[in-house]
């Protein structure tokens, strides 16, 4: 069963606890499986968005395996490339010295191709490209490897043909390119003296044929098991075996010895198989960290979710300082604020609203209250509460209580008068809407400024209360103010002539 994104992000906020304990690119699908199964018996993994791509890229990137593979590739085929030209006057396979530099060739272009890799994933700036083409650079370079692996045996054939092997009389190699395909023939006269010659190839003995004889078909295999290493997609791996099942294919062709040998055809199908079998495993590997990749995501969207209902309860300044709290002896968390500015708002008609307590009058409340909230945002204070059609607000020094440099500033005159300006904004937007019975809403307002101190009080549904005698007289003045806003001297002689303006004193 599939989720449609809001109810996915619906189904991961609620299973937040369980999804808590993935930890990154680290689980197997079988742990996958097992945290759905505790959080509901028909929970799915998360599905892979197509929006997460980029992102996926950046977080699942890894270059070490490619970059080894470069330093060690450049390094190995440089070293036997001036071995088998300058090492040997001779290889065995007959020709001039051209012909020899002409035969390993394609080992001195593997070796640049392999150090221009390395260098490549090496630097920032030429890395952050290659991200993007991951796949099609590790593909590439895995091909070209590949012919410069087989190119050389296949060189060594045609020579092998052309010219008489040194030491090797008893033994003559031909292709004849007369018609298509090309026949390989080979005579062996003694075929227990070609076991004692010494093959300066290292890859055959008599007859056999240098291209599949050998350690050489052994790297076939690997660079088909590359893609796996490389931490390849499914389109890649099964591009590169198709690939060097082709080139192989055509270098048999191209020496006569395909149609002639059963164990030549078995070769080319036990590439191919092994070069599918690695593309399977890499579409598993993919498969398996997309689904790591699509449980971290929900874990993160299920932890912002939980913190951001976190701090609605408990402010981000004190859900900080509770992390690194222990308490001794069942001490508390709290803190005196030296001045803090608080204003209670109580809906009216109470009489209306309290008796009509019908699911529309709470969709009236909830109303109300949402536009409240955005207007409390829009002025940088604090929304402490909201209890039945009562709405309190605070200053943004009663949600930092435990920032010394904050509290220890001078008590600016700004949070008085925006909160002014917030008083007068939050009755004209309750002047918008009327109770179920058709009566208009209004808006009673106290203000107080002054000291209070602020606690989280209780373990289980822990709440950030605000106490003291500033908090009570707000109330008051709330509970029996007219329609004007109600503030205290105190809160006028913080906030100024301004406060004229707007409230009664």
């Amino acid at each position: 069963m599939k989720l449609t994104a809001s109810s996915q992000e619906n189904h991961l906020a609620r299973s937040s606890s369980a999804w808590r304990v993935v930890r990154q690119m680290e689980l197997t699908k079988a742990d996958l499986e097992e945290i759905c199964a505790q959080t509901s018996a028909s929970a799915p993994i998360p599905v892979f968005r197509n929006e997460w791509e980029e992102e996926y890229i950046d977080t699942s990137f890894q270059s070490l395996e490619i970059k080894v593979f470069g330093l060690i590739t450049s390094i190995y085929y440089l070293l036997h490339f001036l071995i088998m030209v300058f090492g040997h006057s001779d290889d065995g396979a007959g020709g001039s010295q051209l012909w020899i530099f002409f035969t390993w060739l394609p080992e001195l272009v593997s070796a640049i191709l392999g150090a221009f890799v390395f260098f490549l994933f090496s630097f920032l700036y030429t890395r952050q490209a290659c991200k993007r083409h991951y796949d099609l650079v590790c593909g590439c370079t895995i091909i070209i490897s590949y012919l410069a692996a087989i190119a050389p045996t296949v060189i060594l054939e045609v020579r092998r043909s052309k010219f008489q092997r040194a030491g090797a009389e008893h033994i003559t190699w031909g292709i004849d390119y007369s018609a298509f395909p090309p026949v390989r023939t080979c005579n062996d006269t003694d075929p227990s003296r070609s076991f004692e010659f010494p093959s300066p190839d290292s890859s055959s003995i008599g007859c056999n044929n240098l291209i599949i004889s050998g350690n050489i078909f052994s790297i076939y295999i690997l660079h088909n098991l590359l893609p796996r290493i490389f931490r390849n997609q499914l389109s890649t791996a099964i591009a590169v075996s198709a690939a060097t099942s082709l080139v192989l294919v055509v270098a048999l062709l191209s020496v006569g010895t395909l149609t002639r040998d059963l164990a030549v055809i078995s070769a080319v199908a036990f590439q191919l198989i092994t070069g599918l079998g690695a593309a399977y495993f890499c579409h598993l590997r993919e498969v398996v960290s997309r689904e790591h990749f699509a449980v971290a995501k929900g874990t993160k969207f299920a932890t912002e979710q939980d913190r951001n209902l976190l701090y609605t309860l408990v402010p981000r300044n004190v859900v900080q300082q509770l992390q690194s709290h222990e308490p001794e002896g069942g001490e508390m968390l709290g803190r005196e604020i030296a001045c803090c500015t608080v204003m209670f708002c109580a809906l009216e008609p109470q009489e209306a609203l309290q008796a009509a307590a019908t699911r529309l009058e709470f969709g009236i409340l909830d109303d109300v209250f949402s536009a409240f909230d955005l207007a409390v945002e829009k002025y940088g204070m604090f929304k402490y509460q909201h209890v039945s059609d009562w709405y309190i607000v605070a200053c943004p020094r009663a949600a930092c209580p435990f920032d010394e440099e904050e509290q220890g500033r001078e008590y600016p005159a700004s949070h008085t008068q925006k909160m002014l300006l917030l008083a007068d904004e939050l009755q004209s937007i309750a002047a918008r809407f009327r109770s179920t019975a058709g009566s208009p809403l209004w808006l009673k307002v106290g203000i107080n400024c002054g000291p209070v101190a602020g606690a989280v009080i209780g373990t289980y549904r822990a709440f950030y209360c605000l106490y003291g005698d500033t908090i009570n007289t707000a109330a008051r003045m709330c509970k029996y103010c007219a329609a004007a806003p109600h503030a205290t001297p105190a809160f006028a002689a913080a906030a100024g002539a301004a406060c004229l303006d707007f409230a009664t004193v």
